[in-house]
Order: C-alpha cells, then sequence, then structure tokens
C-alpha cells in the first residue's frame, strides 16, 4: 500500500514538471501572420492567421496549472500550499507578469493565485485563479475552481472571486469575466 501512494507522489511529481515545461514553451509563442504575395502585388493575397497561444493565455494556462496542483497539494496535505515552491514549482522565468498567492479566511478554505501584468508597454490582461474546499459534515469533501480574466489590460481587483450560490462556479469581481475555455473543476473527494 504504501509502495502504491509513493507511486502516486512520484506520478503527480513527474506530471507536474511536464505540465511546467509545456508551459514554458507555450509562453514561448507569438502571433504569426502568413502572407503569399504575388510579384506585381504588393497588397497580400491568401491571409492565414495562425493563432498560437500569446502571453496573456499562456499566463491564463499557467495559472489554471498551478490552480490544479493546489488541489493536488490540499488533497495530499490538508491545505493549500503556501508557496509555489512547496508544490515542488518555481514560478515561470518570465517577467511580464507578477504572481501573488492569496488566502481568504484560512489556508484550508480557499486560495487565489493573482497574475498581474508588470509590462505597461504590451497590452496583457491579469487574471485570478481560485480554488475553493467546501467541508459539509457527512458529506465528501468537495473542491469549486476556475479562472477570471480582465476584461481590459492592465486592470487588477482587490476583489478575488467569490464562490456562486449554489457552490458549483465562481463568480469573478467587477471587470473580470470567467474564463470561457478555462477549466472549471467541481470535484467531491
Amino acid at each position: 500500500m504504501n509502495n502504491r501512494n509513493n507511486e502516486k507522489v512520484k506520478d503527480r511529481k513527474l506530471f507536474r514538471i511536464f505540465i511546467f515545461i509545456v508551459c514554458m514553451l507555450v509562453s514561448c509563442s507569438t502571433t504569426i501572420l502568413v502572407s503569399s504575395l504575388q510579384e506585381s502585388d504588393t497588397e497580400p493575397q491568401n491571409e492565414v492567421e495562425h493563432n498560437f497561444p500569446t502571453r496573456d493565455s499562456a499566463e491564463r494556462m499557467l495559472t489554471e496549472f498551478w490552480a490544479n496542483q493546489q488541489r493536488a497539494y490540499y488533497l495530499e496535505h490538508g491545505k493549500f500550499a503556501s508557496t509555489l515552491k512547496d508544490m515542488g514549482l518555481l514560478d515561470s522565468m518570465d517577467d511580464s507578469y507578477s504572481r501573488l498567492l492569496i488566502f481568504e479566511s484560512s489556508p484550508t478554505k480557499n486560495v487565489h493565485i493573482l497574475s498581474k501584468p508588470n509590462v505597461r508597454q504590451i497590452p496583457l490582461r491579469s487574471y485570478i485563479t481560485s480554488v475553493f474546499v467546501i467541508s459539509i459534515t457527512d458529506e465528501p469533501l468537495k473542491m469549486v475552481s476556475g479562472a477570471c480574466e480582465s476584461e481590459m489590460p492592465q486592470i487588477t481587483s482587490s476583489v478575488m472571486p467569490q464562490l456562486s450560490a449554489n457552490r458549483s462556479t465562481i463568480d469573478c469581481p467587477e471587470g473580470f469575466s470567467r474564463v470561457k475555455d478555462g477549466q472549471l473543476n467541481t470535484e467531491d473527494f
């Protein structure tokens, strides 16, 4: 039984490393416009736009990954990690964003990961990813997580997302909207 738990922990660590590497590779991608020009014409024809993740979408994916790591850490330790290093992760080498872990109530109830842009010249969105733990007597532990992005670049909020009234989604603060293609996780444990 102990070997099985050790294998699970080892698999989680390898998965964390793999996802971190993928996120780092994605953050180096940009949007590329490929044009085919005719010799006599200076206007592009047959434009094909390839939308690879940009810095801010890579940041969104990274904060969602960190939220999933917080969920795993909570399941293993009964509390959220107080730093990225506690989860066996390093902060991204990209200095376009600064990141902050915010705990409300106590470290065992919810955690928010705030990513705000440092670079003023490039219009980047801010992201807040949240994980909530719901503990009700005689019911399995439930975790709800989701991500919010700023509707305008360079906006941050002092108000964090809240758990919705039905306890199955998160409500984003004013000026932020829930990430449509991001993960929204609600699980019983």
